[in-house]
């Protein structure tokens, strides 16, 4: 059964969105360390220290960023996306972060700088985090990085206070969708259509930061994929493209589904297919 507490805000979220149990994997798969009753501090303590081990074992080195790291964040930035998306940040841009927020950078054996991701936040009760720019070097994307910096970066916004994740996702980077849908537990509340550089058709998502919304949404890939072969069936849910911002609009704006996976055998450079859910409950499978 899926549930849908109240309607939720753009900042600040404090409802929860329970995506299928039929689609996702039980917490403790994913998590051993995770039991029954543990309070949500000790959670992301051992979710940040479960991160830390894993960088151990892939031999990368952890830090944040300074000033002078700026231009190599700048490359990498580049060799990853075109000129317009590039441009999105200004060096500016990652001068204040670096001073007032925090980016995280991983290196690899060599020095080399292997991934990145911005964060920043906000004043406002919940103090919430915004999570951008999360970017993996194209030799490296095999090893998980973009899930090991999204969780850990939450479990240190927890440490640091936050209660709410906000991100925005442009449509055009299935990867990154796939990511924050199926690895992390986020889902996606609205489509931001503003006719600005860097902004349209960019979903939208807000969520708390909790043991149920990291732990307790992650999709399982297998189950996510049959999809395709049998379609939605009298599940509730509906399969979109990327590209149909039409339809798209039309359930989100109008009928209330949210984005809550991505058909994993979907992705390819012209997009992926959405998995969307509605916020009434949906039959149990």
């Amino acid at each position: 059964m899926t549930e849908l507490l109240h309607s939720p805000q753009i900042y600040g979220e404090r409802s929860i969105v329970r995506k299928p149990a039929f689609l996702c994997h039980p917490p403790e798969r994913v998590f051993p360390f995770l039991e029954t009753g543990m309070a949500e501090a000790e959670f992301f303590r051992k979710l940040r220290q479960a991160q830390l081990d894993r960088l151990r074992e892939l031999r990368l080195a952890l830090h944040r960023a300074a000033v002078h790291d700026i231009e190599e964040i700048e490359s990498l930035v580049r060799s990853r996306y075109d000129r317009a998306t590039a441009d999105e940040i200004s060096p500016f841009d990652s001068y204040r972060y670096i001073l007032f927020g925090q980016v995280l950078l991983l290196r690899d054996a060599t020095g080399r700088l292997a991934a990145c991701v911005y964060e920043a936040g906000y004043d406002h009760p919940d103090r919430p985090s915004y999570l951008f720019r999360l970017i993996v070097r194209a030799d490296m994307e095999s090893l998980g990085l973009g899930t090991l910096l999204n969780r850990l970066s939450l479990a240190l916004a927890y440490e640091r206070g936050a209660r709410s994740r906000n991100a925005l996702v442009s449509l055009d980077n299935p990867r990154s969708l796939y990511v924050h849908l199926n690895k992390v537990g986020s889902y996606f509340t609205d489509l931001l259509e503003v006719q600005l550089p860097g902004l349209a058709n960019h979903l939208v998502s807000s969520r708390p930061i909790t043991i149920e919304t990291v732990a307790g949404n992650l999709i399982d890939d297998q189950k996510s994929d049959a999809m395709l072969e049998t379609g939605a069936g009298t599940t509730g849910l509906k399969l979109v493209h990327t590209q149909d911002i039409s339809m798209l609009r039309e359930l989100m704006r109008h009928q209330g589904y949210r984005v809550v996976a991505v058909a994993r055998k979907s992705i390819s450079v012209d997009g992926a297919m959405l998995i969307l859910m509605p916020t009434h409950p949906v039959p149990a499978c």
